[in-house]
């Protein structure tokens, strides 16, 4: 069953004005490592709850890759509570817990919300929550490539049986969580993830001008984009291997890379042998990459698994269309053949086949990157998603007879 929160409590309540009704306390807990859609997604959340009544408070690991997102709740105003995660026994993990449990102690925590990038993460935060005596949400971001063997979906039992409702990302994540995380369909709910889309729109050709800058190349250069994690799930060897049947079509292509990972010398290494390495630029982590993606032709999302990208909702938003393996959740956003264009798992034809039809098709290209921009503002907005984990809090906080706190009525999303 997919549970739609348009229709709960949350629905008609209005922003609140401040002072207006008591922001109550959610911890929001990370598991992750590295920075990537998790994490700007519990940062997008955390800035936009409270116009919904909550305080977000955000655990995650003393990793150096993660000081994008320590910055950015800095911004915000965001208290964190940052973990030396080691591999300590297990009197370090016990007293890690017992710190973490007097923090949420300390803060006043109602609730925790797990935001899990792997479906076996999160216990460690899930014992602090029990001993702080909050209930406890989680999404898995995404879904598990197979079922589990039997003995993991045992060891699982416990977990699924202290966690109050499970939040899936896309409708095609929650049935896969349902099937191979056996997780139990009438607590299982889907909230797609929203983004903030520039307003009014970025001018295309400036923020062409200045990724053509940053690669080194003329900006009537035609750019094929890439925005993500340098990982395997990312299929980031597919674009490559597309590449050459892409130049031979459009020779004066170039590829643009924005993310890290510990895939990079490897890309890298491939991209020489194909002979291509003039052609491919490596820019890094960008904070603004958003805006980048403006001055790109194509986004190309080669991944194989995912749940709802963001980088498919922020190129959306900024009128670059998309093409991408339609995996899980990708054609939840990108419908083929109206925002972008959809490719089996694994077909490079394919792959540089769609790309090459819309570098040499700018009318087409230029229409699908504007329906693209309205399906986001129109579903796949911040506030929608807050709206509606908000109602879930609700929901989930007044089954364990602590009611919601009144609020006026809100905006439509």
């Amino acid at each position: 069953m997919i549970i739609d929160l348009r229709t709960t409590s949350a629905a008609g309540r209005q922003r609140p004005s401040s002072g207006a009704a008591r922001q109550r306390v959610v911890v929001m807990a990370l598991n992750s490592w590295t920075y990537g859609g998790v994490e700007e997604h519990a940062a997008l959340l955390s800035e936009a709850l409270p116009r919904w009544g909550y305080q977000s408070r955000v655990v995650c690991a003393d990793s150096p890759e993660l000081a994008p997102l320590l910055h950015r709740l800095e911004k915000a105003g965001v208290e964190h509570y940052v973990e030396r995660v080691t591999e300590a026994g297990r009197l370090e993990r016990l007293r890690r817990t017992s710190a973490l449990s007097e923090r949420m102690r300390a803060w006043g925590a109602e609730l925790l919300h797990l935001q899990l990038t792997g479906h076996r993460g999160g216990k460690g935060h899930m014992l602090a929550g029990l001993r702080a005596g909050v209930p406890m949400v989680a999404t898995h971001h995404i879904a598990p490539v197979q079922r589990d063997k039997a003995v993991e979906r045992l060891a699982r039992r416990p977990f699924l049986s202290r966690v109050r409702r499970f939040i899936a990302v896309s409708n095609a994540n929650r049935v896969l969580q349902v099937e191979r995380l056996c997780l139990p369909p009438d607590r299982t709910v889907t909230i797609p993830n929203g983004i903030v889309p520039p307003c009014p729109a970025p001018e295309r050709g400036a923020a062409r001008a200045e990724l053509a800058g940053m690669l080194g190349v003329s900006a009537e250069a035609r750019i094929v984009g890439s925005v993500g994690r340098l990982v395997e799930q990312k299929g980031l060897h597919w674009l490559l291997e597309a590449a050459p049947a892409i130049l031979r079509a459009c020779p004066d292509t170039h590829f643009a890379f924005i993310g890290e990972g510990h895939l990079l010398a490897e890309l890298q290494a491939q991209a020489d042998a194909l002979g291509i390495r003039d052609r491919t630029h490596w820019l890094g982590f960008r904070p603004g990459a958003q805006a980048l993606m403006a001055g790109m032709d194509v986004l190309a999302l080669p991944s194989r698994f995912e749940g709802l990208p963001l980088a498919v909702l922020e190129a959306m938003s900024v009128e670059t269309p998309v093409v991408a393996h339609d995996v899980d959740g990708v054609g939840e956003a990108v419908r083929d053949g109206r925002e972008g264009l959809l490719v089996p798992l694994g077909d490079t034809r394919a792959l540089a086949d769609r790309i090459c039809r819309l570098l040499c098709a700018p009318p087409l290209a230029r229409r699908m990157g504007q329906e693209g921009r309205l399906r986001v503002l129109e579903e796949f907005s911040v506030d929608a998603m807050a709206r509606k984990t908000a109602a879930l809090y609700d929901e989930v906080l007044a089954e364990t007879a602590r009611a919601p706190v009144a609020a006026p009525e809100g905006p439509s999303a």
